[in-house]
């Protein structure tokens, strides 16, 4: 697949025009944060969003990935079917119409004959809590073979997980992790939002009134050091597949998802819910990139035939 490009799922004639032009640019370039910003900021966040989405595919350690996603019916599950385990994004609960309870993954997972649950968190609970409740949930079907699927925030809850002392133990029994548009490594969202006082004391008092904690938000900061900002490894026995939307600003499906686009633009490229898409250059595992895809995964094109292929590949 390395020096070849082929036109992704759902691209358009534009698309493929845009895709084919940052060749010129990005085939030949050590890509980088830097390099993605310079390039976002000379060029147009589209133009960087292209040129990471074409590296990923020709020239990153996941073209091996993408092209057996793609091209290779997988079989499911070895042995026994797995348990699907879902850990929910932030605020599934008051927001449903985001799709953060999972409630895709979890009609997939019955369509494939497979056991599945929901964690059963608070609308926004910590990282602390939520991982806690993941291992919970785990310890109840222990011995038996599991996904976990998680959406957004989940990300940052099943690496809280990951960073309990007895991880190893805990989580033994879970086969692959599939991050869906995943605050795996946080959200620079969060220092958006600290450096203009008067938002954030607005979002302060909203939480409030909800009985929410706006320090809960601060734990998915980016730029934190030693929390979910920071560089993690997997178990040895653990599988992780990070699913993130590539979109371009006319690929943006709401309000929010522009807003919150045009806000991190500066960073270079992002999924338009607060996942910085340079992130995939330091994930462990594999990645997929959707195109066309935002935060919420729901492309111009019907993305369900490929998120089952996923759940499938997570199950080999």
């Amino acid at each position: 697949m390395s020096g070849s490009f082929s036109p992704p799922w759902g691209a358009s004639a534009e698309d493929t025009e845009l895709l084919e032009r940052v060749g010129g640019v990005a085939d030949g370039a050590e890509v980088s944060d830097d390099w993605l910003r310079e390039i976002a900021l000379t060029k147009g966040v589209d133009f960087a969003t292209a040129a990471l989405y074409r590296f990923l595919r020709t020239r990153s350690v996941h073209r091996g990935f993408i092209e057996r996603v793609e091209t290779h019916e997988t079989l499911g599950s070895r042995g026994d079917s797995p348990r699907l385990i879902v850990m929910p994004g932030a605020f599934y609960i008051r927001h449903p119409e985001t799709g953060g309870g999972g409630e895709r993954v979890l009609k997939m997972a019955a369509e494939l004959g497979w056991t599945a649950e929901r964690v059963a968190v608070r609308d926004l609970g910590t990282i602390a809590e939520n991982a806690a409740a993941l291992v919970r949930t785990l310890a109840q079907g222990r011995g038996r073979p599991a996904i976990v699927v998680s959406l957004s925030k989940g990300g940052a809850d099943v690496r809280g997980a990951l960073m309990r002392a007895g991880a190893s133990e805990e989580l033994c029994d879970v086969r692959s992790w599939v991050s869906l548009s995943g605050m795996t490594l946080g959200t620079p969202l969060i220092g958006w939002l600290r450096s203009r006082r008067l938002r954030c004391w607005g979002v302060r008092l909203m939480l409030r009134l909800r009985g929410q904690r706006f320090a809960t938000l601060e734990e998915i900061s980016h730029d934190s050091k030693s929390g979910v900002g920071a560089p993690f490894v997997l178990p040895d026995d653990m599988r992780a597949i990070h699913v993130l939307g590539f979109p371009l600003q006319r690929h943006l499906s709401r309000d929010w998802s522009r807003r919150a686009h045009a806000r991190l633009a500066g960073l270079g490229p992002n999924d338009g819910g607060g996942v910085l898409l340079s992130d995939a250059l330091r994930l462990p595992g594999d990645v997929y990139p959707v195109w066309g895809a935002d935060h919420y995964l729901e492309p111009g094109w019907d993305v369900r035939g490929l998120l089952l292929r996923v759940l499938k590949e997570a199950a080999k």
